[in-house]
């Protein structure tokens, strides 16, 4: 979406959005699967008044088939949906989450689903959207109700930073009605109030976390993870791999027996020190650039007999040679680092160490309290709201 990856590049807003939308954007230069990893999936886990949006036109089926003027039309713009506290959530707030959670549900799909068709036994695809638009717009609501109780407000030079920021970004799309003609094709937002709303509240997200949480979770002690990941099943370790080859000669496993003899026969006091200047010299492994300190993983991250392997030993050990169908591993299991990218998530575009990991859990559960505090009531003309008829003129 148009307005996640302005904000991103802007703002740095990830975490915000990742809690926003409940997803995690992927990443297209993400580096392939190294040689220990398995291929197997791991086991199942007050509001500005808004203006008109711009006259229809041929383009107007642009996403996924949706006609955003029409489908927006179905309310008036100044319609209260959800009661919060003090503030409501307005109709083009509600719609900007729903576009949203339906752009993601199309892209993970891979096609515009059938509304009415059943998720589980008690909830069907208009169901699951409704709720979890309504549980996105309410995040923004939280996030102002977070930061008042926490004393956490935008200062004079940060407005002016997100003024300045506004401006030119409004420049490179080519003046303001043009920038918001891409706002309503892309994400359905109709109004520069809105717009700037959302940016606003996504720069307060982030002072708000890291008044709670430090800049990526640093407040956060190695005892707060250690509580949070206890039942995560994480592991760490490093390795030498000798490849296999398309021979299959034994040449490959002489060599990690080598290898193996030169540990054994170590008695400096830096064993550690001694098997990364044997892995630099040694593994084969393609991943050691990217995981230069080792891989943080759980179960099903990796081939098994590696996991299994790494499991038995204990911090500061290493293995014997163990055989997988990449090669032989000689293994080093490591004390776990929190403040590491743990390797599966790093695979799929997910950067945030396993601290920070942890601080947007907590901030997660933050703001849930905080939405629970503001005792949302939903109006008549949510409940009157049917998303298959809303959006009946989407490509399915």
């Amino acid at each position: 979406m148009i307005l996640k990856r302005i904000i991103t590049l802007l703002l740095c807003t990830v975490m915000l959005f990742a809690v926003v939308t409940g997803c995690s954007d992927s990443n297209d230069d993400a580096q392939p699967a190294d040689p220990v990893v398995s291929e197997e999936p791991p086991p199942g886990e007050s509001t500005p008044e808004e203006s008109t949006p711009p006259e229809g036109n041929e383009d107007d089926e642009h996403v996924h088939g949706i006609d955003f003027n029409a489908a927006y039309a179905t309310f008036a713009p100044d319609a209260v949906m959800i009661i919060a506290g003090e503030h409501s959530v307005t109709w083009p707030e509600l719609y900007y989450s729903l576009i949203g959670t339906l752009d993601s549900l199309v892209s993970s799909i891979g096609m515009f689903p059938d509304l009415s068709a059943p998720v589980d036994e008690t909830a069907t695809y208009a169901d699951m959207i409704l709720e979890f638009s309504a549980e996105n717009a309410l995040t923004y609501r939280a996030i102002e109700y977070g930061a008042k109780i926490s004393g956490v407000a935008i200062g004079e030079d940060d407005l002016e930073l997100l003024r300045l920021n506004l401006e030119d970004l409004v420049y490179q799309y080519g003046g303001e009605e043009e920038f918001l003609k891409i706002l309503w094709e892309y994400d359905g937002i109709g109004s520069m109030e809105l717009f700037e709303y959302l940016f606003h509240t996504g720069f307060l997200a982030n002072l708000l976390f890291e008044e709670l949480y430090g800049l990526e979770g640093a407040l956060l002690s190695d005892e707060d993870v250690y509580a949070y990941t206890i039942f995560d099943g994480y592991l760490m370790a490093k390795h030498i791999l000798r490849l296999k080859t398309e021979d299959d000669d034994d040449a490959p496993l002489e060599e990690a027996e080598n290898i193996l003899r030169r540990l054994d026969s170590y008695r400096g006091d830096d064993l550690g020190a001694f098997f990364d200047e044997l892995m630099h010299e040694y593994s084969e492994d393609t991943g050691l650039m990217m995981y230069p300190y080792g891989y943080l993983f759980q179960y099903g991250d990796m081939v098994m007999e590696f996991y299994d392997s790494c499991a038995s030993l204990e911090v500061g050990e290493y293995s014997r040679i163990v055989e997988t169908q990449y090669g032989y591993h000689i293994i080093y299991r490591l004390p776990i680092n929190y403040d590491i990218i743990p390797s599966a998530r790093s695979r799929i575009g997910d950067y945030r160490s396993l601290r920070y990991i942890t601080a947007s859990g907590f901030f997660d559960y933050d703001l849930r309290t905080w939405t629970n505090a503001l005792d949302p009531r939903f109006t008549a003309e949510f409940e009157s709201i049917d998303l298959a008829v809303l959006f009946a003129w989407c490509e399915h």
